[in-house]
């Protein structure tokens, strides 16, 4: 089980107080956004590591590079496709490891700095890419003539909001599992006005 939330610094305690380097209790909402975002991550591996063994559906709807590696299959095609399945699986492992989902310990620093860039890459690319996808869809936007509108239309309604949910619930899980030193200033500030009353 993790370390219960540190007890309140009191009046007169403040400069002694020792500041806690344990992670958060994720609680409800943690928990869900971790699980959510595995779940995204093992998907999308689950879809590259599909493709990359030759079976073609759905690869119309993605367009681009993965479409026309699946479909050109090959030994190259395939190491790319893997490639991607292990990168994603990797940012799994890498949100349960600094969420400390599995484990007491505390995880390094870094890997929850790697783990927030990669929740940032996530959502920002996802949203972009899905406001860029609705505007076509909206006819705000027109696109080149040699635009795949299908795919366009995939991309914006699920592939797109997949990797900017898949983003949003690695930070969500982060943030609520953030060290509880994140809290020591506020709560020495606190009994500062206290004594000081």
């Amino acid at each position: 089980m993790r370390a219960p939330a540190p007890a309140p610094v009191l009046a007169g305690e403040a400069r002694t107080a020792r500041v806690d380097t344990e992670l958060r209790d994720a609680g409800p909402l943690g928990v869900v956004a971790t699980v959510v975002a595995v779940v995204l991550a093992v998907g999308s591996a689950g879809l590259s590591l599909y493709w990359s063994v030759g079976d073609g559906a759905l690869l119309d709807t993605m367009g681009g590079s993965t479409e026309r590696w699946g479909r050109e299959g090959g030994g190259l095609a395939a190491v790319a496709l893997v490639g991607w399945a292990v990168v994603k699986l990797a940012v799994a492992a890498a949100t349960v490891v600094a969420t400390g989902a599995l484990t007491d310990r505390p995880p390094s620093r870094w890997v929850r700095v790697v783990a927030w860039l990669t929740a940032a890459q996530l959502a920002v690319y996802g949203g972009l890419l899905t406001i860029g996808g609705l505007l076509v869809e909206t006819g705000l936007v027109t696109p080149p003539d040699t635009a795949d509108r299908h795919a366009i239309t995939w991309h914006a309604l699920l592939w797109d909001p997949w990797t900017a949910l898949w983003g949003v619930a690695v930070a969500v899980a982060l943030w609520s599992t953030r060290p509880w030193r994140a809290a020591a200033p506020l709560r020495h500030a606190m009994s500062r006005r206290r004594l000081r009353r």
